[in-house]
């Protein structure tokens, strides 16, 4: 009953048959590197560009949440990496709750370090001047080069 009214085709294309044309998808996939630069700031300045990454969990990482401290936001030297590789930044140092009662970092902020997975392009502009801005204010972090958009 399964196969029942099922016509045969009287030709079959030879692509079908050919192990190259049939991997070929497969064969440059692997090819790839993991996580490059360019994927991170996909993540970032076009978040609503999903990019499917199907080659399973990183090396011995096998976690879906990443949380990372605000500092290590503020005090690292690529920062856009940092927000495209976390979900989460949080203040949990006595140094970053004082941080949080700046004039400088506004309820926005903080809500946008609460899930960096759902933020827009702005989101991530206004995170990016308020590292900026609490560098300067604290003044014991040297200065990096300006990102400019």
């Amino acid at each position: 009953m399964v196969c029942r009214g099922f016509l045969a085709p009287k030709f079959i294309d030879p692509k079908f048959l050919d192990p190259k044309h049939v991997f070929k998808d497969l064969s440059s996939s692997l090819t790839s590197e993991k996580t490059t630069a360019n994927d991170v700031q996909a993540n970032v300045f076009h978040p609503e560009k999903k990019r499917r990454h199907r080659d399973g969990y990183a090396d011995n990482d096998y976690t879906l949440f990443k949380a990372v401290p605000v500092s290590e936001f503020i005090r690292s030297s690529d920062p856009v990496a940092v927000l495209g590789s976390c979900n989460q930044l949080t203040f949990k140092t006595d140094e970053e709750k004082e941080w949080l009662k700046l004039d400088i970092t506004k309820p926005e902020i903080k809500l946008n370090c609460d899930d960096l997975k759902v933020l827009g392009k702005g989101d991530f502009k206004a995170l990016l001047k308020w590292r900026l801005v609490l560098r300067e204010e604290v003044n014991t972090l040297p200065l990096d080069i300006r990102i400019h958009f």
